[in-house]
């Protein structure tokens, strides 16, 4: 009887080190696959049940395979649509905006020269639409990992380039000494659209822009207002959550925020 015992204990531990081994390779297989070594199989022996699982296993690494070769073949055929597409807009458009330069600056009749300027300011207004999807193609291609940057320093360069670019439009700002916080390299933009947006859309007849910065529960937000009879947004706030110093000794995990602004307000913001 003794023996007996024995032998059932011994089987039974055999079985034992036996799935152990088993899952142990099975959870390196699926680890592999996790880091997108779609060639990964299994062999699994032991029994029927575990012949089941590794042929699963292997079954669904080759249609991720399948899936990730049609993903990239797609991908690389829109990436060359899209240079082409880029490309051939950015020549034709140049074309249409020098005629209509032309028709803006020559033509007699006022309706025609009016047709002319309405042309060149879409036109522009489509390059410019170009210029902003580069600009955040290259944004995304970009390392997006958060870092400590100064949002006086990045409010203050944007206003500067916006007034060489709106010289008509007033731009005034209110800004602290400092206001440093943990964002994205995306954050000047950001900054840049919101205030350029208040600058293009901004329809008065003596045109002004006032953009602050100030602190809401220890996170800077930007402000931007604009003094236009018809804004085209009424307020908006970005909310992408970043890991804040709250302290010298504590860090918390915080969402950036913005007080909603009054009507004729645009605000963006970022964690500090």
């Amino acid at each position: 009887m003794g023996l007996v015992v024995l032998v059932m204990a011994g089987f039974g531990y055999w079985q034992y080190a036996t799935s152990l081994r088993q899952t142990d390779r099975l959870l390196d297989a699926f680890a592999d696959l996790g880091a997108g070594d779609y060639d990964r199989s299994v062999s699994l022996r032991g029994g029927a049940e575990w012949e089941q699982i590794g042929d699963g296993f292997n079954d669904l690494a080759s249609t991720l395979r399948a899936r990730e070769a049609a993903l990239r073949e797609r991908t690389q055929r829109l990436e060359v649509m899209y240079r082409v597409l880029r490309h051939n807009l950015r020549n034709q458009l140049t074309v249409v905006l020098t005629y209509a330069e032309v028709v803006a600056d020559v033509a007699d009749d006022d309706r025609v020269a009016g047709a002319g300027r309405s042309i060149l300011d879409a036109g522009r207004t489509l390059a410019n639409l170009s210029d902003r999807v580069r600009q955040i193609e290259t944004a995304l291609e970009a390392d997006q990992s958060p870092t400590r940057v100064e949002v006086v320093g990045v409010v203050s360069d944007v206003v500067t380039d916006l007034r060489e670019s709106y010289p008509t439009v007033e731009l005034e700002t209110s800004l602290p000494d400092a206001a440093p916080a943990v964002a994205l390299p995306s954050l000047r933009l950001a900054v840049e659209n919101v205030c350029e947006n208040a600058c293009e859309h901004n329809d008065a007849d003596d045109p002004r822009v006032d953009v602050s910065v100030s602190t809401v529960s220890r996170s800077p937000a930007e402000a931007v207002a604009d003094d236009a009879p018809t804004p085209v947004h009424s307020g908006f706030a970005s909310r992408s959550p970043t890991t804040v110093p709250a302290s010298p000794n504590r860090n918390a995990e915080r969402s950036a925020r913005a007080e909603r602004p009054p009507s004729n307000t645009r605000a963006a913001s970022a964690s500090g």
